[in-house]
């Protein structure tokens, strides 16, 4: 969410199927402060390519229910 956040957005939508997950974000949003540079460059190297095609692939076709 904070990487999300840190792009030039305006909102993150995020899916939240229970209520912890709400109250969770809710905080992470309120303790929000953009990344620097250099931590939004380690996490975008965090997934090897072939993870980043695997996510690519989910969300080609992906449908939420």
């Amino acid at each position: 969410m904070y990487y999300s956040l840190s792009l030039p957005v305006s909102l993150c939508v995020i899916g939240m199927p229970k209520l912890e997950h709400i109250e969770s974000n809710v905080a992470m949003a309120k303790a929000f402060k953009p990344l620097s540079k250099a931590e939004m460059h380690e996490l975008s190297q965090r997934l090897s390519d072939k993870n980043k095609a695997a996510l690519d692939r989910f969300f080609s076709n992906h449908i939420d229910a």
